[in-house]
């Protein structure tokens, strides 16, 4: 019988980790180790492992624990790969290889740019040499405090730089309403290593640039770590085949358009056939508050109905792998666009005012086919630029769903 190999992750918190899913994709059983900072100098002592991937905060605490270090990790300053070989610890650093690989795949051109890393610990070093390896012509480093040659947020020029590079946690699930930055409007692109959500508030904002997240340089550098663990290349078809699994477990569908458009028919038919949860945050509203959308409206006024809209979306953002159908003013708040799309694809429901108008029930904000045009007339541009992909809703409503059903396949594989 083959011995039984004890695999996992190293962290303070993993709830947020796709690691799991990742590694034992590849074949093998991978545990948590949620270790606390008190703990952890037993948790290296007792070496319970026969190999461990290390993630925040442990990416230089463990180097005193190693017996060997290759030359990559200690030129770093921060290992996130740990082998047993013998009983003694080996570490490595593949970080390097994903966040090099997203780079390249992201056309990220960094010879002779000029780049800023937000945030100086383990993964900013990995960052940074890769940056140095590449031949950026000035790699500067941020923080809150400026200690170590780092500069303070506050007295930052972000337009003098070609490239940000997010390597804190500031967005990571669940916080993922925090930005560390907000929109910066000369520079070429901006990364940020985060994972959970695919898209943070950071990329959001900077969203009209170049941009990559962190999913493909958890799983390249997922794919480098378990060669190691197992001595023998891996497919790299295994990184398409991993992020739409990945994709697939975590995205929701988002639909927004105008009132009467037909979010909640295409949502309901679509979650359906999809085998997914459905929500509609009108109704979620509801719930709530115990009332009709038009009482909220009668007795307290749109400005206290967006303000329960904004609550609900925010807590209906942080679901996974269900169907979303938002009111039609939910876009006129840029917070709620932020959540929708963070781990969803927002589909942007587009009907004719003559088909809204037939198809539309008593709404609130919406009494005549002139208030129709006037509310089209001031969301339009808003509608534009708040989602991935446009689906006309003026035919077949089941042409509708098979466009979208086509749509996001191809965005889990992207």
């Amino acid at each position: 019988m083959d011995e039984i190999k004890i695999f996992g992750l190293l962290g303070e918190k993993l709830t947020h980790s796709y690691s799991k899913i990742i590694h034992e994709y590849l074949g093998d059983k991978y545990e948590m180790f949620e270790v606390s900072r008190d703990d952890f100098p037993f948790f290296m002592e007792k070496k319970e492992f026969d190999a461990i991937n290390v993630t925040i905060p442990y990416k230089e605490m463990v180097i005193p624990y190693l017996d060997y270090i290759d030359e990559r990790a200690r030129k770093i300053g921060a290992v996130n790969t740990i082998v047993k070989k013998n009983n003694q610890l080996y570490g490595y650093n593949t970080d390097y290889d994903g966040f090099k690989f997203i780079l390249e795949k992201n056309n990220f051109s960094i010879e002779n740019s000029k780049c800023l890393i937000l945030g100086t610990g383990g993964t900013s070093k990995t960052v940074y040499n890769v940056l140095n390896d590449l031949k950026a012509q000035k790699i500067d480093k941020a923080s809150r405090s400026g200690k170590d040659g780092a500069l303070k947020y506050e007295n930052i020029d972000y337009n003098s730089y070609d490239y940000l590079i997010n390597t804190t946690p500031v967005g990571m699930y669940p916080n993922i309403f925090d930005s560390i930055v907000s929109h910066i409007d000369n520079i070429k692109g901006v990364v940020d290593v985060i994972f959970n959500p695919f898209r943070t508030k950071f990329i959001l904002e900077n969203r009209d640039k170049l941009y990559a997240n962190g999913l493909d340089m958890l799983i390249y550098q997922a794919i480098k770590s378990h060669e190691l663990f197992l001595d023998k290349e891996i497919c790299f078809d295994k990184l398409e085949e991993i992020r739409a699994i990945i994709k697939k477990t975590a995205t929701n569908i988002v639909l927004i358009g105008m009132p009467g458009c037909g979010k909640s028919t295409i949502g309901k038919k679509l979650a359906e056939e999809l085998d997914m949860e459905y929500y509609d945050t009108d109704n979620l509203i509801e719930q709530k508050t115990n009332q009709t959308i038009p009482d909220i409206f009668s007795k307290f006024g749109e400005k206290k109905f967006r303000e329960i809209e904004k609550e609900v979306i925010k807590e209906v953002s942080l679901y996974k792998n269900c169907v979303i159908s938002t009111g039609g003013g939910s876009i006129l708040d840029i917070d709620n666009v932020y959540s929708l799309m963070a781990n969803g694809v927002v589909f942007y429901i587009n009907r004719s005012i003559e088909g809204i108008y037939s198809n539309l029930q008593e709404r609130p904000l919406a009494k005549n086919k002139n208030d129709l045009l006037r509310i089209y007339e001031e969301r339009k541009e808003i509608y534009n630029n708040s989602n991935d992909y446009v689906i006309d809703n003026n035919g077949d409503i089941n042409d509708a769903i098979s466009k979208i059903k086509s749509l996001i396949f191809e965005f889990y594989k992207k």
